[in-house]
């Protein structure tokens, strides 16, 4: 099977697998996006492992192409034994050695650099920054105006306490490095509103005062965790190989000043970070003041374009833009420059349509191959494979064990993710005059970490600033506080005293 229909068969299996599996769950009263997660881990190498299936595996299209390569170096190596057999036999056989280990190494590389998975990850990135537009266009700036301080508290409560916990718990169960802790720590600030709203729709209670105090907070809520993972992002020393592969603008200046000034490495690196932060200042306020000055008057003009479907290919071409130059310009993560050009568009005349648009394009695709991606990159037999091996004495068969320290970090993280969450909450929305039932209630609202955990998790991986087991911790973190939330909600919204509402409901 060529390149070209392993592509179309392995979308063709996301998609309908990610569609049936999340209706199957919206049935069950569970949010789709669980489903789609789930499926995701089920055909990944936790369980069933599609990409390596015969149909899939290696790629033979590279690997043919490889042998064929291989082939012609041998013959070449022989040409050359042959006109000078009077040569070294034992540094021929280095030689032809270390093409045999070169060879191997590239082959081996086949399925991560030329084959499908790589072209799912990066459909899955384009998902990611669609995604976080969307967001930014369902902002409601005046919604926030209106829950005031409460909102804001309870949202700082939710980020800060999470984020120490993250931090110290990585760091102390873990032993990760100051930037993988960081990461873990950021990614444990982040709240779903989608999966809240859907519930407190069905308890009638959205218009209640603690349902527009979480809706509000949560917005804060990933604005803060953007502005945290920005910095984090920002900051983090790039290794040799991402200063070849990933050069950003500061990387560039402060490069050229170096050629002219002579610096020396500590010099160089105080004038980058300098430099870095003089750049992210003037990407955000140039950014923001374009968007404010120019987007409605643009969308008026290219709205009249004669081309099909010209002001739909204008939204898109912009949030692409606004990505890029975020990480290029202002060395903070692609989808806060995505997130800033949807809260843009939001101010204009053209929200509802933006917003329609773009659900369609990004729901019916991007989205379906995101979250299946995440389970296709998730492998969580390493983490249980000390249960396997109490059970049945083997564990997982070619299975790494890394023993039940592993196991028990996972299960810390998971804890300190609910935990935290509903008492920096708690804590903040009592302290601006709510009761302890109505501050309880915001802190529940906010435990789901949904999308936006998954969107950021997914930036730390692309990153390099955490590894693939840390990166399985967090969707199996995520998986279960968008599986709790539901079911709290309900019990202390419909168990625990009356609900009063501001406003009819919609």
């Amino acid at each position: 099977m060529t390149y070209t229909l392993q592509i179309l068969l392995i979308l063709c299996i996301i998609i309908v697998a990610a569609k049936a599996t999340g209706s199957l769950f919206v049935r069950w009263g569970q949010p789709g996006v669980l489903g789609e997660i789930l499926i995701g881990l089920i055909l990944g190498p936790t369980l069933l492992n599609l990409p390596s299936w015969g149909i899939f595996a290696d790629n033979a299209y590279y690997r043919n192409e490889l042998e064929k390569l291989s082939q012609a170096a041998h013959q070449k190596q022989l040409h050359a034994y042959i006109q000078n057999p009077s040569q070294d036999n034992e540094k021929l056989e280095d030689i032809v050695q270390n093409h045999e280990e070169q060879y191997e190494r590239k082959l081996q590389g086949a399925s991560t650099h030329g084959g499908l998975i790589p072209f799912v990850k990066d459909l899955a990135a384009i998902g990611v920054i669609f995604l976080m537009f969307i967001a930014g266009v369902e902002t409601d700036l005046k919604q926030m105006r209106r829950v005031g301080m409460v909102a804001f508290w309870a949202a700082a409560g939710g980020v800060v306490l999470p984020f120490i916990a993250g931090w110290a718990i990585s760091s102390y169960m873990g032993h990760y490095n100051i930037y993988e802790a960081l990461f873990v720590g950021a990614i444990l600030t982040a709240t779903s509103v989608s999966i809240s709203a859907q519930t407190l729709m069905e308890l009638k209670a959205l218009r209640s005062k603690e349902g527009t105090t979480i809706l509000g907070a949560a917005v804060i809520d990933d604005v803060m965790g953007i502005i945290i993972l920005s910095l984090v992002i920002a900051f983090k020393p790039r290794s040799v190989s991402m200063a070849t592969h990933n050069i950003a603008l500061p990387d560039i200046i402060t490069n050229g000043l170096g050629n002219i000034f002579s610096f020396d490495n500590v010099l160089a690196g105080k004038v980058k970070i300098i430099i870095l932060i003089v750049l992210m200042i003037l990407f955000f306020i140039a950014a923001w003041l374009l968007g404010m000055k120019y987007f409605d008057k643009w969308s008026s003009r290219v709205r009249h374009w004669p081309s099909a479907e010209a002001f739909t290919a204008f939204v898109i071409f912009m949030c692409l833009f606004y990505a890029w130059s975020a990480e290029f310009i202002g060395s903070v993560a692609a989808i806060t420059g995505a997130y800033m050009a949807g809260l843009l568009f939001a101010q204009t005349s053209f929200k509802e349509e933006i917003k329609h648009k773009f659900s369609v394009i990004t729901y019916s695709i991007f989205v379906p191959i995101f979250f299946v991606s995440l389970g296709l990159d998730a492998d969580a037999r390493p983490l249980f494979a000390p249960i396997a091996q109490a059970l049945n004495g083997k564990g997982f068969p070619g299975v790494e064990n890394f023993g039940w320290p592993i196991f028990w970090l996972t299960i810390a993280i998971i804890v300190a993710a609910i935990v935290t969450k509903v008492i920096g909450c708690y804590l903040g929305a009592l302290f601006k005059g709510f009761s302890r039932l109505e501050s309880f209630r915001v802190g529940v609202g906010m435990i789901s970490r949904g999308e936006v955990g998954l969107i950021v998790a997914t930036v730390g991986l692309a990153s390099g600033i955490i590894d693939r087991n840390i990166f399985t911790i967090m969707i199996l973190m995520v998986l279960v506080t968008t599986l709790v939330t539901p079911v709290f909600l309900k019990l202390v919204f419909s168990k625990f005293g009356a609900v009063e509402l501001i406003g009819e409901e919609e």
